[in-house]
């Protein structure tokens, strides 16, 4: 792990750029070209800084490289197929043990390159332990749940059955830059729990993630080519969907983007896709919900890693006579947010409590890129003519000039309007559109009025609730907390765009494997056996 200690010294003493040591596949670190030809490889930046990060990858290396895990991949999957699942669990294991070992690279890299604050940084790190936990307490149980259905469907036979769960073949997964350490979590462990070795990719903005990853896994006795990782961007992971080797793809990001991976999958009728793009999550309070709570919700759901997540807060929907105190209440709050640098060395000491803002570490960090950056400006001027008043309107913070930073957009609408883009889109960004209602049923139309409807944060007497939850689309409804509660261990994916009504979490081995039974007891041989 001497690696790991030099990546580590480096990111500590800010010695930029880091030592990219290439893609890791089941015969180790692989790069080809000279190491200071860095023209051509794609450079990951901090986007509070501008500060060069890392060189990568060139896209022709990288699809060269991919094909070579995909190859890698195909032939550990036969030895991954043989291996009893009490192996595979502990191997799991050592990953999960190696994660927790490097946490303090792995919060330096989230805070550096993904822009997310020292709290947040903390959110994913600790939701990928905890879920790697939550596998490794109960193999036995989670193997039982998923083979449910089928033992469902042969019970009343009288014939002796016995079931397993056989491996769909290699899986792509892609870590996004906002929850990279839960995400792998959950693939990871969805993949081996299936038999199933992983090609993970790393986003562009995930790379010192994806160095992190590589280098833990180099050092743990794995199924040779159970794990491995492709430093490249959306264009590499569109070449792998040509390979028919590609059992299955886990992918987190854009509408377009899924839309592109179907479109490019359907000449391959047994690949599983579990993809999913941003939801268009709303926050719903009744008139017994609390003012402050709601605010608070509000707000941690939609400034978690600057509103770039698929649970991020977009929408508000607030009875009316509740409204004047709730706009008083999250203008007050957003006149006070704290913006800025995620990762400043005066930070570093801070832990637990003193990760909470207003203890050292700002509310929110930087957008992801200066694209980001002009979507959202966009959309603000769109929002501006669509409101009643604009509670606080979303501007560039010129002050940071090489980073991503903007205020968030709080915008009271005049009225519902499911046709404009404005309220239609999943902007990805800090904003968010309150709007009045006087009925609840009204208020719930409105918050179905969509076809990215993902989690949805209930904020009342939660009896309200379950009394109207037969006409809530939103798979997850969150009571009395904020929409970015849970993320990447949310049990449900979206519905239609976000997510095509998929189970989420350790659920997700459901679709990277295949019941196969066994069954017998023959009874109907006896009709012919004394007959001939």
């Amino acid at each position: 792990m001497e690696f790991i200690k030099e990546f580590r010294r480096r990111l500590e003493a800010r010695q930029f750029p880091v030592e990219w040591p290439g893609h890791f596949l089941a015969s180790g670190w692989h790069r080809s070209g000279k190491i200071e030809d860095t023209g051509e490889r794609r450079r990951s930046e901090n986007p509070g800084t501008g500060e060069f990060l890392v060189a990568t990858t060139t896209e022709r290396e990288a699809k060269s490289s991919l094909d070579t895990a995909i190859e890698q991949a195909n032939h550990a999957r036969l030895a991954m197929r043989a291996i009893p699942l009490a192996v595979r669990m502990d191997e799991l294991r050592t990953i999960r043990r190696a994660l927790g070992d490097h946490s303090q690279e792995a919060m330096l890299a989230l805070r550096l390159e993904s822009g997310l604050t020292p709290a947040e940084a903390d959110m994913d790190l600790s939701a990928a332990l905890r879920h790697f936990d939550h596998v490794l307490e109960m193999p036995d149980e989670i193997e039982k749940t998923l083979l449910a259905p089928a033992r469902l469907g042969i019970r009343g036979a009288g014939s002796h059955e016995d079931f397993v769960m056989l491996p769909v073949g290699t899986v792509l997964g892609y870590l996004p830059f906002s929850t990279p350490l839960a995400t792998f979590a959950t693939q990871v462990t969805g993949a081996f729990l299936a038999g199933c070795p992983l090609i993970a990719m790393p986003s562009p903005h995930s790379s010192l993630i994806g160095i992190l990853l590589g280098s833990i896994a180099s050092g743990l006795n794995l199924t040779r080519g159970s794990l491995q990782v492709v430093f490249g961007n959306f264009e590499v992971l569109r070449h792998g969907l040509l390979n028919k080797k590609i059992a299955a793809v886990l992918y987190n990001g854009s509408r377009e983007h899924c839309e592109k991976i179907r479109a490019e999958s359907r000449a391959i009728i047994e690949r599983q896709l579990v993809l999913q793009s941003g939801g268009k999550n709303a926050v719903l309070v009744h008139d017994t919900g609390n003012i402050e709570a709601s605010v608070s919700a509000t707000l941690a759901g939609a400034l978690r890693a600057a509103g770039q997540m698929c649970t991020s807060t977009s929408r508000v929907f607030v009875h009316q006579s509740l409204s004047k105190q709730y706009c008083e209440a999250i203008h007050s709050r957003a006149e006070k947010l704290k913006i800025g640098r995620t990762d400043l060395p005066s930070q570093d000491h801070l832990s637990g409590e003193d990760l909470l803002p207003g203890k050292g570490s700002p509310h929110m960090g930087p957008l992801y890129a200066g694209k980001s950056v002009d979507k959202f400006l966009r959309f603000q001027t769109m929002a501006r003519r669509e409101a009643k008043k604009s509670l606080v309107t979303g501007k560039k913070i010129s002050e940071f000039r090489n980073g991503h930073f903007v205020t968030p957009g709080i915008h009271l609408m005049k009225q519902f309007d499911a046709l404009s883009s404005y309220q239609s889109n999943v902007i990805f960004s800090p904003d968010i559109a309150i709007h009045e209602y006087d009925q609840l049923n009204d208020a719930i139309e409105a918050v179905n009025a969509t076809d990215a409807a993902f989690a949805m944060a209930f904020f009342g007497d939660p009896g309200v609730i379950q009394e109207w939850r037969h006409h809530i689309l939103a798979p997850n409804v969150i009571l009395n907390g904020p929409t970015t509660e849970y993320e990447a261990q949310l049990p449900l994916a979206g519905r239609l765009q976000s997510g095509h009504h998929r189970f989420h979490g350790t659920a997700l081995a459901l679709y990277l494997s295949y019941p196969q039974a066994i069954l017998r007891q023959a009874s109907a041989l006896g009709l012919f056996t004394e007959s001939y």
